[in-house]
């Protein structure tokens, strides 16, 4: 058996060129699938089963050949006004907007609620059977040499990260606990910043050339739900020439350092299946609590975005302290005319409770931004799976009925962390776009 997912593809490429009468028949039989889902329009559906199809037999069937010829050479319909500079903003398409919406299920509850229950089915499976590659290979090869000392790595990760529900800041010590992290939270992270991503682009706030700084990055989540988002847009407007440069500030090195590791895998791997994004990298291994201190350790610019995703604290004298900083940092590196990009647990809103009326959450927000952070508010919304800003009774049955599923990453938890359920894509989360005031 292969030992390594590019052994695997080289297995299969084999596989394909001299295939079995089993692949023969799956060959078939995805070819009757290829010309169903073309019957139907559903060409999105019949790309995926194109790739299937060249994994499994080669040569293509005849039908199956012509339809990769069009793939091919259909040229990308442009959106962009022919007049931009490179450094210009991104003309928003309503057809991208349309779809990409549809997808996700998005659904405007009220003038600040959206329901979030679908996925891009064209760009997450290929993150996430990566990502269950990634971190198995790892599992995989640190059992191999030590299983005893593994098990006792795997156990305190576990139990570090575990904290995170109680809001318990993790340490990190154990060489396990980057990838435990990244099995548990990447993908359900991503799947926010995507969101976000997405309703900066659809307000017209998307330029071919822009800096983000990334505080409290972790394994730089935010970049990767960027990534998928032009990656989605890229399947149905023609994207410029890109130029994003993409900083990080995170205080553990190595969830930085095997965040950069999988970038590069993912870039690698998924290549067969989408157009590489390309971003330049900068991670400072910094603790926010130091920033005054340690100011000096970032590169002297200012950045077009600034980004906190999920790093808001729960007690209030650490609530104060990063408040203060994270004011500073705007002040110090957000560009004139720079957006603030927030994505925040419901829990973390001060005085946000599950039973306040839609006014009382208006002026919390308000606090939040105004006069906790020194910014002007330009666009929010709570996003919720279940479309309810009160808690259900069995939130698991309906995230089994109604959300996306993770069964690559769960087959991985599964192995390696004994967690029998499966995990789903879901969201409970503020986005809030801000401007300095």
């Amino acid at each position: 058996m292969p030992k390594t997912p590019f052994e695997k593809r080289r297995k299969l490429s084999q596989l394909a060129q001299s295939p079995s009468v089993f692949a023969k028949l799956r060959g078939y039989w995805l070819t009757l699938a290829l010309t169903i889902a073309l019957w139907r329009g559903k060409v999105a559906h019949a790309k995926q089963i194109l790739f299937d199809l060249k994994r499994t037999i080669r040569p293509l069937p005849q039908f199956a050949q012509w339809f990769d010829r069009i793939q091919q050479d259909r040229p990308p319909r442009v959106t962009l006004a022919p007049t931009l500079k490179s450094d210009a903003y991104f003309v928003a398409d309503r057809e991208a907007i349309r779809e990409i919406s549809q997808r996700f299920q998005l659904q405007e509850r009220d003038a600040g609620l959206v329901q979030c229950t679908g996925i891009d089915d064209r760009v997450f499976p290929a993150i996430e059977a990566c990502l269950s590659d990634f971190v198995r290979n790892a599992f995989d090869t640190r059992k191999r040499q030590n299983p005893t000392r593994f098990a006792d790595e795997l156990h305190r990760a576990i139990v570090d990260l575990d904290g995170l529900k109680r809001g318990i800041d993790p340490d990190y010590s154990s060489p396990q606990t980057p990838y435990v992290y990244l099995t548990q939270y990447l993908l359900e992270n991503a799947y926010s910043a995507y969101l976000a991503w997405f309703w900066v682009y659809q307000r017209g706030l998307l330029s071919a050339k822009f800096s983000v700084l990334d505080l409290a990055a972790g394994p730089g989540t935010v970049a990767f739900g960027l990534s998928l988002l032009l990656q989605s847009l890229g399947q149905t407007i023609a994207l410029p020439e890109l130029h994003i440069s993409y900083t990080s500030i995170e205080k553990q090195e190595h969830l930085q350092f095997r965040g950069l590791q999988f970038w590069r895998y993912f870039s690698t791997e998924a290549a067969v299946r989408l157009r590489p994004i390309g971003l330049f990298f900068q991670f400072h291994t910094l603790d926010l609590f130091q920033y005054i201190d340690r100011s000096n350790l970032l590169p002297d610019q200012r950045f077009d975005f600034l980004t906190i995703s999920h790093c808001f604290f729960a007690d209030a004298d650490r609530y104060e302290q990063s408040m203060a900083i994270y004011r500073q940092i705007i002040r110090d590196r957000l560009a004139p005319n720079g957006i603030v990009m927030l994505i925040v647990q419901w829990s973390k809103i001060p005085g946000r409770t599950r039973d306040c009326s839609v006014e009382t959450e208006r002026e919390l927000l308000r606090r939040f931004v105004e006069l906790d952070l020194g910014l002007e508010l330009e666009w929010c919304r709570y996003v919720s799976s279940t479309g309810q800003r009160g808690k259900i009774d069995n939130f698991a049955a309906f995230a089994r009925e109604h959300c996306p599923s993770q069964s690559k990453i769960s087959g991985v938890a599964h192995d390696y962390l004994n967690e029998s359920s499966i995990s789903h894509y879901a969201i409970d989360d503020y986005i809030i776009l801000a401007r300095q005031a």
